[in-house]
């Protein structure tokens, strides 16, 4: 089960870094800062 613990994290790891490249994108365009703000 202390496998299953450290690649549960490690899934997450990733999201956070697409969550924080979406926002840099969407500054450059209006319309996906509306998709970015409803996700």
């Amino acid at each position: 089960m202390v496998v299953t613990y450290q690649t549960k994290p490690a899934v997450p790891r990733p999201q956070a870094t697409i969550a924080t490249r979406l926002p840099q994108v969407s500054r450059s365009t209006r319309r996906r800062r509306r998709f970015g703000v409803a996700a």
